[in-house]
């Protein structure tokens, strides 16, 4: 049975605390899947050297701005712990239109926002995997001045 320094016995502490009040035919239970589980472990070589000849595709293209190429790429790359706090914007906001260029393929679709059934309850935008639903929330007196191409809800028109 394979366990370092005997951490299956505070594995099964654990167990023992967490599940005692259910009884211990639960607690029998989740030790057997432990023991289990540790008799089937097994060690498993991993190469010195990256071995496969497989190139992976740029994660944005060269036409993305210079802040999706530097620092988004990096985050889409898993990589962002890597940056340094100096290459994020100071005010803590990002360039808008950042997000065209984060292909993840995760949906054939894109959603899109219908104001004609929209209740303002914001969930959309929060709940919005592609984050192309955004709500952005303005005084009265600023909306009087934008363009009137700005899309908003019927009521503050």
């Amino acid at each position: 049975m394979f366990c370092p320094g005997g951490s299956h016995r505070k594995i099964k502490e654990s167990i023992r605390k967490t599940y005692g009040k259910k009884g211990e035919e639960v607690v029998q239970k989740n030790f057997t899947a432990v023991d289990q589980t540790l008799a089937r472990l097994y060690p498993v070589n991993v190469p010195g050297q990256v071995s496969s000849r497989i190139e992976m595709p740029a994660v944005v293209p060269p036409e993305a701005p210079a802040f999706v190429q530097q620092v988004t790429a990096a985050m889409l790359a898993g990589m962002g712990d890597r940056l340094p706090v100096s290459m994020l914007p100071i005010d803590g906001t990002y360039p808008t239109g950042t997000t065209k260029w984060e292909k993840r393929n995760i949906s054939q679709f894109v959603p899109v926002w219908e104001p004609d059934i929209c209740i303002q309850c914001g969930n959309c935008s929060f709940v919005c995997p592609h984050s192309v639903i955004r709500a952005k929330f303005y005084h009265q007196s600023q909306l009087d001045q934008a363009r009137k191409v700005l899309n908003r809800h019927r009521s503050v028109r």
